[in-house]
Order: structure tokens, then sequence, then C-alpha cells
């Protein structure tokens, strides 16, 4: 109707509109002194179901306090919508919380922002209202802030609301997965051999840089196990489906400096999951185990590195094995006579697949050594550890990520050389031996690279040496990292 009102050149309809205006405001006025209180009130509730029957829209509100408790689904929007609303909305509030790995962007106050999910627009306003108060004992006046997002979407496509608030807390969880701090956990030994029942994993920051472009690794090899990770990640269904719990076993080995470690990080930098670092010459004995396994999170790699340096006798021997003979004591003489551990082979068996392991979700089980040989086939059985990987001297692949990391060059003349030195039985370099020759030539690529093909023409006596407790496998000579088995998923 207004634009009728205002077509007009001559100007009669605008007056003819503000005159009205007027006289409407003028009896709106005068009813709200004249008409009794009740007759305001029915005019109140009758305007509002007309305006809600005409309105075409939907309306879903989610208030930071669900009573005197914060509400979850709050701060879920709250974090779905830093994700999706930062490129378009006009104000934008920037934060980075102590535990957080990033800045933190949030829709500001009263902003609007429209998103789109299956097709359909779904508006998105966060309110902030503020009322003052008085606190009678203090007689003093506060402002206190009321905060809720609003969303609103036409009354036709109710039935994707749901979906779409389950989109956006799965949405939420991931996010705040990858925004916060990784951090590493190692047991509190005090607390494990003392029977304590409190808090048995201290904490710090992780912080080792090691993904899967800077590990090197064959590169058919690392896309196998990348592809392994992001199905374990992505396929939480699968093992509902097939009943089996969420979790993953790697068996890594190999002769010191291959990497064993850095793999470790990329998985946890991949995933973004917390590293609990197991040392079992610490663990006094099975309960001991239970209890450490009850305190890991969800979303975590779990490590047990060179697992061949302490003896676990099996469930058998070790009631039948004097208290001086019996496991407890690290192979590398760290063992205390009094303290002496009872932990049993069966023990760990169940730690990494019993009934307990299954306590969690979305878990990554890694055991690695050196001395393959030395340990029970139990142990690395297929479907306790899903993938055997052998690490060991550097091949093309790995070197070309080393130079690419270290000297920033993936092509060079020298390349055709290095690989035929990497191809003969001399030509065995750990990738650690590899980065600090390249390191140390880091500004000078060419200097770098003649370093290297100097020790790949060097005699192999002490590195063969180095490498003579490989396990005996028909691909130990292999380099850089065999996949030698493989559990179907």
């Amino acid at each position: 109707m207004l634009p009728l009102f205002l077509g007009n050149k001559d100007g009669r309809n605008e007056s003819s509109f503000w005159a009205l205006l007027t006289t409407v405001l003028a009896i709106l006025a005068v009813a709200r002194t004249a008409l009794p209180t009740e007759w305001l009130r029915f005019f109140r509730r009758l305007g509002a179901r007309l305006f809600a029957y005409l309105d075409p829209y939907s309306t879903y509100t989610f208030h930071e306090f669900a009573g005197s408790s914060p509400d979850q689904n709050y701060e879920r929007v709250k974090t779905y919508l830093s994700g999706r609303g930062v490129q378009d909305a006009r104000r934008v509030l920037v934060s980075q919380p102590k535990n957080a790995s990033s800045p933190v962007y949030a829709l500001a106050d009263n902003e609007a922002f429209i998103d789109d999910f299956e097709g359909v627009k779904f508006h998105w306003v966060h309110f902030v209202n503020q009322r003052s108060g008085t606190i009678v004992a203090v007689d003093s006046s506060v402002v206190e802030e009321t905060r809720s997002f609003q969303l609103k979407v036409l009354a036709k496509h109710q039935h994707i609301v749901q979906k779409y608030v389950g989109h956006i807390i799965k949405r939420a969880a991931e996010l705040e997965q990858l925004n916060r701090e990784l951090l590493i956990y190692n047991y509190s030994a005090m607390g494990g051999w003392r029977g304590g029942k409190g808090r048995l994993w201290d904490s710090q920051p992780f912080k080792h840089p090691a993904t899967f472009d800077t590990l090197a690794l064959d590169h058919q090899l690392k896309a196998q196990v990348v592809n392994r990770l992001e199905a374990f990640r992505k396929n939480a269904a699968f093992y509902t489906r097939t009943g089996r719990a969420h979790k993953m076993g790697f068996f890594l080995f190999g002769p010191p400096g291959c990497g064993k470690t850095s793999f470790v990080a990329a998985v946890a930098n991949h995933l973004h999951y917390d590293v609990y670092d197991l040392d079992l010459s610490t663990v006094r004995d099975n309960s001991s185990l239970r209890g450490l396994l009850t305190q890991i999170g969800d979303k975590a790699v779990v490590v047990v590195e060179d697992i061949d340096t302490v003896e676990l006798p099996d469930r058998r021997s070790a009631a039948s094995t004097p208290p001086e003979g019996r496991m407890g004591r690290d192979k590398r003489g760290g063992g205390d006579d009094e303290g002496r551990s009872t932990l049993t082979l069966g023990g760990v068996l169940n730690f990494a697949d019993g009934l307990r392991s299954s306590s969690g979700s979305e878990r990554i089980f890694i055991f690695t050594t050196n001395h393959p040989e030395r340990l029970d086939p139990a142990l690395i059985r297929p479907g306790r550890m899903d993938m055997h990987i052998q690490l060991t001297y550097c091949g093309m692949d790995g070197l070309r990520d080393l130079c690419r990391t270290y000297l920033g060059t993936t092509q060079h003349a020298a390349f055709a050389e290095i690989e035929q030195l990497l191809a003969s039985s001399d030509g065995k370099l750990t990738p650690a031996q590899a980065a600090g020759i390249l390191e140390a030539h880091a500004d000078d690529p060419d200097a770098g690279l003649q370093a290297l093909i100097r020790r790949l023409s060097q005699p192999s006596n002490g590195r063969l040496s180095e490498a003579s407790h490989l396990h005996k496998t028909p691909t130990a000579a292999a380099h850089e990292g065999t996949l030698l088995e493989r559990s179907s998923q």
C-alpha cells in the first residue's frame, strides 16, 4: 500500500498516508489510556497471533543458559558459526583462548548471518540484551547481559531443521578438536605404584612438528596410511555395523633413526589426537595398567615405544616363576628390586585388545621396536596390530621429501647419481643420518647433495651392523618403509 500512497507526483497521496498514520497512532494512544487493561491484553494477544499466522518463518532460539547452567547447544552454535560466518559477516569478534592453537572468530553482538544447508537458507542473529538491576546487599547497580542465537527458517522447511542441528553439533565438535592445543600425556608413576585412584597421567603441550608431508617415507605407503587413517576417522558407522571397537593398531619396527617417533607424531598431527606415551617398565601390575587405560580419553594415540625392552612373561609362566625371575625389570637395567613389577603378557594383550580397550572410541595403538624378533607373536597378530610397517633406510621418495624440507628443492642434477647409489648394496642411509647431512648444508643445496653422495659412496660396514638386528623377512632389505601385513577393514 505504501508505494500507492507515495507514487503520485502531486503529493496528495503522500499527504494522505501520513495523515492516516498520524490518526492511527493517535487512536492507539487514546486506546492505551481509555480501554481497560484486560482489553489491551486481548488486543495484544490477538495481534501477536495474527502476526504469527502471517509470518512465513519458524523461529528457534538457543539461549546461553538453561536455568543456571550453561547450555551446550549455544556454545556449539557459536563454534559452528565461527567457522561459517566470518567471511561474510560485517562485524566479527576475534579471540584466542589459552588452550586454542589459533585465533577464534565469532559473530559480534546482534550480528546477522545467512547459512546455506542442502539448498535451504537459515537466518541467524546473535542477540545480546542488557538489563539493569540492583544488588540490595551491596547497594549497587549491575548490568546483566542475556545472550542467545535466534534461527529462522521458512516454515515449509521445518522438516530439515533436526538434520541441520545434527550437522551443527557434529561440525562444532570437529572445529573444537582442530582449534584446541594438542597434549602429550605421560604416566605419573607415583600414583600407580602407590595404588592411587587420582589422576594417573600428567600432560604438557605436544609440539612435535612432524607431518606426513615432512615424513621421509615411500609415497605409496604414505598414501596407504593416510587413506586408512581417514577411513578410520570418518567411518564410525562401519565399526558399529561390524561389531568392532573403534580403534586401530600400528606395529612399527626397524633400526634406530628411521622415523618411528616421527611417524607417531605425524599420525597425531594428522588426526589432531592427543598422545599418551606409556613406558611399560614403570607400570607395576596388570591392575595398574587397566587403571591407566580407563583414564585415556577418546581421540587418542596410545604409544608404547621399544616394547621389546620390557620382559613380559605369559600368564602361565608368570604364576610359576619365582619373584626374583618375574618381569618388572627393564632390560635396560632400570628395574627396582623392592618394587618389582608383576605385569604380564596377558595384561598387555588385554590393554591393547581386551574388553576395557573398547571403553573409549577413536583410539590408535602404536607399538614400536628395534628388535621385532624378540616379541611374542600374540602381541602383534593381525586384528590387534592392523598395519605392520617396517621403517628402514631412505629410498628416493623419502630423500626427495628430506631435500624439499631442508634444502627447498625436489629437482637436481645430482638426484640421478644419488638414486643409483641408493639402489646399490652400499646405499644405506637412515632418514636421521640423511637429515643431519642436509641440515648442515641447508644454505647450499649443491654442497648438501654432494655430501650425501660422498656418504652413500662410503663402505657400508658400519651401517650394515647397525641394522643387523632387523627382523628377518623377505623385505628386510627394502628402503624407506614396507607394509608387511594388513588386516582387512
